[in-house]
């Protein structure tokens, strides 16, 4: 997989917007889990909170 390892940026269906770095993608659980992520806008507007999360999965059916 080209983009394991890669900074990707994945939006959610409730409109927040993550960027991390794609470290596991699971076809059998449809889940894929990133690394270093932030979160960096809502609805496209630009957050200013710098937390910074160890690792989220995101499960497909969220990812818009």
């Amino acid at each position: 997989m080209d983009y394991l390892g890669k900074k990707i940026n994945v939006t959610t269906g409730l409109g927040y917007q993550y960027e991390g770095v794609l470290t596991k993608v699971d076809a059998e659980e449809s889940t894929i889990e990133l690394q270093m992520v932030r979160r960096t806008a809502y609805n496209g507007e630009p957050l200013t909170d710098n937390k910074v999360y160890e690792y989220v999965v995101f499960k497909s059916d969220d990812i818009v």
